[in-house]
């Protein structure tokens, strides 16, 4: 086995598939991103989401997609220069992937692909141990989403991160109070009709205990764009407050649970502590940071 991808490895403890899967896809993002470091794809972009703050800020979950932002709007952005870079240092590590682009921009603005790969194949290449069970993944492809806002919302500040593996670089990312309102934007207006992304709460409540401010103008930037927020005035915090109780109030909480609780390698106490009274509880310990 390739030495780095058994130094990645070494940072996970394994205990069932479930545990090898998300270390595969973790890993295997880490590569990615290092691929497009490599392509010079950090010039116009920045990265930001959940994976991001798992890999440069330390969250405790795992996450699926990678989520980047242009720097400014262009509607002619174009990932084929970084494509071969992606791949080519995917495949310098021994993973055989696919790269799977959507015809279009969905959403008004936000381009995106799939890196597509045999799961047990992957699990060879990185050295996952024969003792976790494999009956499972027979036949299961793992697929890692890729998006990019090519029409960002203003507001946003950026920062550079260190990365380690495989090699050490620096990666361009949104700072945490700018990733805290994309997540605030999310939590309040995400717009899936019957599904509850846990995801999104259990990473708000990772913000909090970390004393993170929202980027209250970022948040309002973002709610402008969606025509969530249009009023002449500018959002102020007890109106962010107002929006965050009402949609506490009426979260499915057991829902929520069921999203997260798979990206999850100790769930520690939310069961028993996640209620709609919890996280109403939370909303006077939101700050705020206004440029």
């Amino acid at each position: 086995m390739n030495k780095v991808l058994e130094r990645m490895l070494s940072r996970y403890t394994l205990s069932n598939s479930r545990d090898a899967v998300n270390a595969v896809r973790e890993i295997i993002q880490e590569i990615a991103l290092y691929g497009l470091w490599q392509g010079g794809f950090f010039r116009e972009t920045a990265f930001y989401g959940g994976t991001a703050l798992r890999i440069l800020y330390g969250l405790d979950r795992y996450s699926e997609d990678m989520d980047f932002s242009l720097l400014k709007k262009d509607a002619n952005f174009s990932f084929e220069p970084y494509r071969e870079p992606l791949l080519n240092v995917l495949g310098d590590f021994g993973f055989d992937v696919q790269f799977l682009p959507r015809v279009k921009p969905s959403n008004g603005g936000v381009w995106s692909a799939f890196l597509k790969g045999d799961t047990l194949s992957h699990m060879m290449v990185i050295g996952i141990p024969e003792e976790i069970p494999r009956t499972a993944l027979i036949r299961k492809t793992l697929k890692i989403k890729i998006e990019v806002d090519i029409d960002p919302p203003g507001g946003f500040k950026t920062e550079r991160r260190p990365v380690l593996d495989p090699i050490s670089y620096t990666v361009k990312v949104y700072e945490r109070p700018s990733l805290f309102a994309g997540k605030m934007n999310a939590v309040l207006f995400r717009r899936w009709k019957k599904r509850v992304k846990g995801r999104d709460w259990y990473d708000m409540v990772w913000y909090l205990q970390n004393r993170i401010p929202v980027n209250l103008a970022h948040f309002e930037a973002k709610m402008r764009q969606s025509g969530d927020w249009a009023k002449t005035r500018s959002l102020s915090e007890s109106d962010f407050i107002k929006f965050y109780n009402t949609r506490a109030a009426e979260l499915d909480v057991e829902k929520a649970l069921e999203d997260v609780i798979p990206f999850l390698r100790d769930t520690g106490n939310i069961e028993k502590v996640w209620s709609n009274d919890f996280f109403i509880s939370l909303g006077d310990k939101f700050t705020f940071l206004r440029e």
